[in-house]
């Protein structure tokens, strides 16, 4: 949403805040920073869950689970064997 859509500059900053909050935050069973090969099939196996459901499944932020999809995507696209 837009600034103008909030009555006050207040709100509309802890709005952004919990936002960034929601977004950002690595889940406590976060343990890895590499993305593994089953990870990468779970991830296009499961395309109907949400990026909140897969970050709970896979202990990864919201964040990073839409940056794999979007790489995995555009290998696929341009059929490069390695990503």
């Amino acid at each position: 949403m837009s600034r103008k859509n909030y009555k006050s500059d207040e709100k509309y900053r802890i709005a952004k805040a919990l936002e960034r909050i929601r977004y950002y935050t690595v889940p406590a069973n976060a343990v890895s920073t590499i993305w593994s090969i089953e990870d990468d099939m779970f991830l296009l196996e499961n395309n109907q869950l949400t990026a909140k459901e897969l970050s709970e499944l896979l202990g990864r932020s919201v964040k990073a689970i839409e940056h794999r999809r979007r790489k995995l995507r555009n290998c696929s696209i341009a059929k490069v064997a390695l990503c």
